[in-house]
């Protein structure tokens, strides 16, 4: 706080604005009510923003008038370097400027909402917020997907996302219960959302549940003590019984029969 209120002092550009800790969520929506400029992003406290990425996109847009910008992402750590981002690889394999969801289907998987720029008259306008949960970014991705009028994507990496050495980050407590409960209330909200998108977006975004979610809970499995399996079971069969067999045709017969074994509650 000291550092942020020192920046605050000496550059008119930034506030400090406190409030209660309630995550990431409220955090985010907070800051949102406080903004004043044309354009609007968010970054986590811990990652990195490369030189000149907003300058590109905010160009991109300036250029295509689309209602938000996405940007490639990389993953980086001590230990393992830096490496693309899973989650981008597909929706940033190659530029794409004033496109859609509905024309560009991969970018169901970008589910993140730090690798863009939105234009803040198009966020106020569908009054966007942020679910007060873990994973509570992608909801408001797929919202944005489909009510924006075009998106530009770019290759360019334009975020560093950490992978934390010590392990505690949210994405890496991923077999916690407490994690797992948001994590499907996340990917439920997203269902829904798609329930009505044309057959092709509800499909990718059924395929990104299956690698991923899907597959979170199942390997989740192997360390769940017996006084919780039950309640393990209900939130894994919940979530598979929403999905359909049809998101894991193309995943691997292991991962088929997890899915019936979930359907058919057998947990050995």
């Amino acid at each position: 706080i000291e550092i942020a209120e020192a920046v605050a002092a000496s550059d008119e550009r930034f506030q400090v604005v406190r409030q209660a800790n309630a995550g990431l969520g409220p955090a985010r929506n907070t800051g949102q009510a406080h903004a004043v400029g044309e354009f609007l992003t968010f970054v986590d406290s811990d990652d990195i923003v490369p030189h000149r990425a907003y300058e590109q996109m905010v160009a991109s847009l300036r250029s295509s008038g689309s209602s938000f910008a996405v940007g490639n992402a990389r993953r980086f750590s001590r230990t393992s370097g830096v490496r693309q981002s899973w989650a981008h690889a597909r929706p940033c394999a190659k530029d794409a400027i004033a496109t859609h969801i509905l024309e560009r289907p991969t970018l169901a998987y970008d589910r993140m909402v730090w690798n863009k720029i939105y234009r803040r008259d198009f966020y106020e306008e569908y009054r966007y917020a942020f679910p007060p949960i873990k994973y509570e970014d992608w909801p408001v991705t797929m919202r944005a997907h489909l009510d924006a009028l075009t998106v530009d994507v770019l290759k360019t990496p334009t975020y560093y996302w950490r992978e934390r050495e010590s392990g505690d980050s949210i994405t890496q407590q991923v077999f916690k219960y407490e994690n797992l409960v948001d994590r499907v209330t996340s990917a439920s909200m997203v269902i829904d959302l798609v329930a009505n998108a044309p057959i092709e977006v509800r499909r990718r975004t059924h395929v990104m549940l299956a690698e991923s979610d899907f597959v979170a809970i199942v390997q989740a499995f192997a360390d769940v003590p017996d006084d919780q399996v039950d309640k393990f079971l209900d939130l894994g069969h919940d979530l598979v019984e929403r999905l359909g067999i049809d998101a894991l045709q193309r995943r691997t017969r292991y991962d088929q029969l997890q899915y019936h074994a979930m359907m058919a509650r057998d947990t050995e």
